[in-house]
């Protein structure tokens, strides 16, 4: 059938696979901002799966590299009631590296379509500390559908600790915070 630019068009839409991951937080294309972590946070983005795949790695786009040794840096994911299903080795050599940085996970995690689950990111660097890509220019209560998203466990973009230098072994999703989140751009490899 001819083109015609008056017949109905199917819009063209975003899937993870589009840029070799299994799953991600949104189109890469949406990574308009940039913010900088503050060390010792532990940064949360929620996801529901799209679909069932194993989990080995946690990718997180660094837009301009950190500098100075880690002092604890870890990426890892929390299932729905907050518990550390697997974590990372130390990830600072990640973290003074531009571009997308694919950092592997201790021990895959088999994830189910609809699993609802919490990808992690905290970093401690001696001397500057990494700035990220982020989404929706750094707007949290868009990515979260608004200003007063209850309960907290339903926030997309959050953070849960600070002062921290290793993934806690468990979070009490209940206390997610808006405040100082940050929406990070995340893929599942």
């Amino acid at each position: 059938m001819p083109f015609s630019p008056y017949a109905a068009q199917t819009p063209e839409i975003w899937l993870p696979s589009d840029a070799g991951l299994l799953d991600a937080a949104s189109d890469p294309a949406l990574m308009n901002a940039t913010a900088s972590l503050v060390a010792g946070t532990l940064y949360l983005m929620r996801t529901v799966a799209k679909a069932q795949y194993v989990l080995a790695k946690n990718s997180w786009f660094v837009a301009t590299s950190g500098v100075g040794g880690s002092t604890g840096s870890f990426t890892g994911v929390y299932d729905v009631n907050g518990n550390l299903l697997s974590g990372s080795a130390d990830i600072g050599a990640q973290l003074v590296a531009a571009n997308q940085q694919d950092m592997t996970l201790s021990t895959p995690v088999p994830i189910a379509a609809g699993q609802i689950t919490y990808r992690a990111l905290l970093a401690n660097l001696a001397t500057t500390m990494p700035i990220m890509a982020v989404m929706d220019n750094n707007n949290t209560i868009r990515v979260n559908f608004g200003p007063n998203t209850s309960p907290s466990a339903l926030l997309r973009a959050s953070i849960n600790g600070t002062g921290l230098v290793a993934l806690p072994g468990s979070i009490v999703p209940a206390n997610n915070a808006q405040a100082a989140a940050l929406p990070l751009f995340w893929g599942a490899k």
